[in-house]
Order: C-alpha cells, then sequence, then structure tokens
C-alpha cells in the first residue's frame, strides 16, 4: 500500500513539472527577444552561409582597442544577385535601407506593389528591422522567405549575421555589391555594428567600421545623406577618442622620449629630422597623446603617429574626411566655391598656416581679421601645387549657415571651431585630395 501512495505522489509530482515548467530549450541562448531559432531556412542561424569563400582564417586574439588582424572570406557577387527592377529604384531602395527606419522600408516595399518579388522583399524587410533593434518580428520576416537562394550570397550573408548578431565573425575582406541595395545593406550592417562596438569600449573596431561607412557614403550612388553623415561623424569622434585619440591605443607609432629642455616644437622637428618624408605638427602630437596643454616633462615618452595623415575633400557632397593611415579619424561638413568660382580639384599639399588671417581680396586693398568685410574667420590653411602657393585654402567663416552650400570664393569653408581643429592637427607637407 504504502509502494502505491508513494507511485502516486511521483506521477503527481512529474504531471506538475510538466504542465507548470515546461521545456525551455526552444528559446535560443542569450537572444533577448526569446525569439524561437529559425530553421525554415536551408541554412540554420549558427551556420555560416554557403558563399564562395577563399582565404577564410579563423580570427586572431586581439587586445581591447585593436582591430582584429585576419585574412577574412571573400564573397564573390554570382549568381542570384540581380535585382528585378530598374537603376534608380535599386538607388532608391539601398539609400533608403541606409538612411531610414524599418518603417519607412515597409512602406516602400507595401507601395512598390511586389517589384522586388515576395523572397528579397522578405529579406529586405527582415534585414532592416534587425539593423534597427527589432530582432523578434526580423525573425517573423525571415522565416516567411520560401526560397531563400532568390536573395543572392551577399543579401543571404548580410541578412544571417543582422539576424544572430555575430560580430565575431570576420567581415568578408572584399564584399562585392552587384547593386546599390547590396551596397546600402553592407553600410547599414557595418554602421550598426559599429554602434554596437562602441557601446561594448571596443574603440578600434569601431573606429575601422565607421571609417569605412563615411568612405563607402561619398561613393555611393546616391547623394551623402546630410543627418546621416553627421550622426556617423559623432560615432566616428566617440569611437577615436579611445583609439587614435588615446595614448594607449593601439595604432602605429614611434616612440619619442623627452629630454631636458624639449618643447613640442622641439619634438615636432627632432621626429622630422629623424624620419625624412614624414610630416608632423604640434596639435597632433597633443591630440595623439591625449594632452590637454603643450607641457611636457623629461623622461615623458610621447607616441607619435607613424602612419600618413591626409584629407579627402567631396566638392559635391559638401564633406571633409580627415584621415591617418587611410582610417578616417575627423570628420566635418563644408561649404564649396559658388558657380562661376568653383573650387578646383585635385592633389595638393598643405602649405602654411594663418592665425586670425588677413583677406587679400584680388585688385583690393587687405581687409584685416576682425573687420567684418573679411570672409576667412579664424584660420586659414594655404594650397600649394607643384610647390607654388594657390589662391584656394580651407578657412573659417563668420556665417555658419553657408556651410554645405555653393557660397565661397572657391576656397573651403568651414565652422570656425573645425578649421581651428584642422589647423591644430593637419601638418604642413601633408598631402589631400580634391575631388568633384
Amino acid at each position: 500500500m504504502r509502494a502505491f501512495v508513494l507511485l502516486l505522489l511521483g506521477g503527481g509530482l512529474i504531471w506538475a513539472v510538466l504542465v507548470f515548467f515546461p521545456n525551455s530549450d526552444e528559446v535560443e541562448a542569450g537572444d533577448p527577444d526569446g525569439a524561437e531559432p529559425v530553421t525554415e531556412l536551408e541554412t540554420p542561424l549558427d551556420q555560416p552561409v554557403p558563399v564562395a569563400v577563399v582565404d577564410q582564417d579563423r580570427p586572431v586574439e586581439v587586445e581591447e582597442g585593436q582591430a582584429p588582424k585576419v585574412s577574412n572570406p571573400v564573397i564573390e557577387a554570382s549568381g542570384g544577385s540581380d535585382l528585378p527592377i530598374g537603376r534608380a529604384d535599386e538607388i532608391e531602395i539601398g539609400s533608403l535601407i541606409l538612411h531610414s527606419t524599418s518603417a519607412e522600408v515597409r512602406d516602400w516595399i507595401v507601395a512598390s506593389d511586389s517589384l522586388l518579388g515576395r523572397n528579397l522583399e522578405r529579406g529586405v524587410m527582415a534585414f532592416s528591422l534587425a539593423v534597427d533593434g527589432q530582432r523578434a518580428e526580423a525573425r517573423s520576416e525571415w522565416k516567411k522567405i520560401e526560397q531563400p537562394n532568390e536573395l543572392g550570397p551577399a543579401i543571404k550573408w548580410m541578412l544571417t549575421r543582422a539576424l544572430t548578431g555575430d560580430m565575431e565573425a570576420p567581415w568578408p575582406a572584399k564584399m562585392v555589391p552587384s547593386n546599390p541595395l547590396e551596397h546600402g545593406m553592407a553600410m547599414a550592417l557595418q554602421a550598426h555594428e559599429a554602434r554596437a562596438w562602441l557601446a561594448a569600449k571596443q574603440h578600434a573596431r569601431a573606429a575601422s567600421l565607421i571609417s569605412k561607412v563615411l568612405v563607402a557614403e561619398l561613393d555611393s550612388p546616391w547623394p551623402a545623406d546630410m543627418a546621416s553623415m553627421t550622426q556617423w561623424s559623432d560615432t566616428c569622434r566617440s569611437a577615436q577618442s579611445g583609439h587614435r585619440w588615446h595614448s594607449k591605443g593601439v595604432w602605429p607609432s614611434i616612440d619619442m622620449d623627452v629630454q631636458g629642455g624639449d618643447s613640442l616644437t622641439l619634438i615636432r622637428k627632432r621626429f622630422v629630422d629623424q624620419n625624412p618624408g614624414k610630416t608632423l605638427s604640434t596639435g597632433l602630437i597633443q591630440k595623439a597623446n591625449g594632452m590637454s596643454s603643450d607641457v611636457i616633462h623629461p623622461g615623458q615618452l610621447l607616441r607619435i603617429p607613424s602612419e600618413p595623415v591626409t584629407c579627402l575633400v567631396d566638392l559635391g557632397d559638401h564633406w571633409l574626411l580627415y584621415m591617418i593611415g587611410g582610417e578616417v579619424v575627423e570628420s566635418w561638413m563644408v561649404g564649396v566655391g559658388r558657380e562661376g568660382d568653383e573650387t578646383i580639384t585635385g592633389d595638393f599639399i598643405v602649405g602654411d598656416k594663418q592665425y586670425e588671417p588677413t583677406w587679400w581680396p584680388k585688385g583690393m586693398e587687405p581687409v584685416y581679421y576682425g573687420d567684418p568685410e573679411n570672409p576667412l574667420g579664424t584660420r586659414y590653411i594655404i594650397w600649394l601645387e607643384d610647390g607654388e602657393k594657390t589662391a584656394y585654402g580651407f578657412h573659417g567663416t563668420w556665417k555658419p549657415e553657408s556651410i554645405g552650400k555653393n557660397e565661397s570664393d572657391g576656397c573651403i569653408r568651414m565652422h570656425n571651431e573645425d578649421v581651428e581643429e584642422l589647423t591644430r592637427i593637419l601638418p604642413v607637407g601633408s598631402s589631400f585630395s580634391v575631388r568633384f
């Protein structure tokens, strides 16, 4: 009898556990949305998408702040990547998925009347929701895709990465977007991951990704979006504050020991003498070493960036990128020459810098700093071409509303605080390019 009672009690206990504590293994570990893993597609989310891959190595372990040094996979755009729409629509949806919200992407899809086809529409919608932070909704769209191969290898790879949130896997060393949609999706994913790495205080990784986004926007088939460029520039600035603009950041450098009687000017001169062909400014020394003043002490170790400093100015997009070693470190909106006084394009060298500059209008008396007729703002940086001064330069302005417009006499016009920073960190003798 006692055994029978124990059997009944045991059975009741098992029934209670099954009813009140159901199996929760269906919820994916670490998924903040508590969503079910997607199983409808032929490739599980925890496995790489089958694409053409070349030289795929495992990521190396890196210190905080150090970008991964790996030979990354190459995704070749081949098969299933051509879109069933015209070039104008390709550009529109590519720009939209990069610059707009998932709600605006959905509105476009609804209004387009199945222009992309059902599978690609669902893939695009799932991606947009994922980078918008709505992963549960993104998975729901993902589950509706009936023919995943119609997405093409690049879109499939990016969508899987966005849904899993796996940022540790290496980015392809050379992803070849075959259309503006893939171009916009790649940039949107990189911007999304840059923000995530910044939140995780992985400054080098964030800086590397957002640099790619800023450069790619100026190379895109759509006009640069000013609001997005401003937001990405802020992200870049925050990331670089813990990377290139931090004395303990992991970036290529040459160490200089401070000796008795040294100043930043003497350090700069000694560095240039010891490293022919390299350029340096005292402001760059300060910024790279996180110094709030120019005071230095004997025995102090200063790190000097060993990679070249340069700038890229895009006249059509009204933007200036300041780069060290090809990575964007600072980024500003600028004003350019008006019609009839267009800014010239080409490759130039940084010339002398003028503080509180005098304006020398052709055929007229000089207009000194402080005169309301002087349009140069607080700084002026001369452009050299073939070793000779040009009539062009970077300068400030007393008309901040003209930034982003074609209103100068041909020079690159900047906010005063921006040109003051550029004057500090752009060494004389550095090269830069101006393009349209």
